[in-house]
């Protein structure tokens, strides 16, 4: 995976950030499941929608594996919060963590992305890429949780 990240086209202040982070975001991932079943469901759309705008494949794979092992402990931490113990809390407390994952990825894969941040409407493809990727991610995870 350091390999990945290393080839991928990044910025040099944030591939050395993301090289250092990569032990403490493992550290942090609360569930290894739930983080390979959210990245096996997201890297393919994130792939899909970038390849459109000219992102090599295993970079936005990569990057999606990377951007979701930061994210997966925000989300957690919204899910597991002492606030969140009954059902209609539980529901504002996806709703409000698959908000602040959603803007966080879409902010990194454009902050991060040289070839997103070229493309036309970047920000906004970024923005989309995020939303879909977790679209599908959350409605499977709701799905297999009933």
């Amino acid at each position: 995976m350091l390999s990945l990240l290393a080839a991928t086209n990044f910025r040099r202040p944030v591939l050395a950030a993301a090289l250092l982070a990569l032990p403490v975001i493992f550290w942090l991932a609360p569930s290894p499941t739930e983080l390979g079943l959210t990245v096996v469901v997201e890297a393919p759309v994130v792939t899909a929608i970038t390849a459109a705008f000219g992102l090599r494949a295993w970079r936005a794979g990569a990057f999606s594996l990377f951007v979701n092992g930061l994210t997966q402990p925000l989300l957690h931490l919204a899910l597991t919060a002492p606030w969140a113990t009954t059902l209609a809390s539980w529901r504002v407390g996806v709703a409000a963590g698959e908000t602040i994952v959603w803007l966080v990825e879409a902010a990194l894969y454009f902050a991060c992305l040289a070839d997103l941040r070229r493309a036309p409407a970047g920000f906004a493809t970024a923005l989309l890429t995020s939303f879909a990727a977790n679209a599908a991610s959350t409605g499977l995870g709701l799905a297999l949780s009933v």
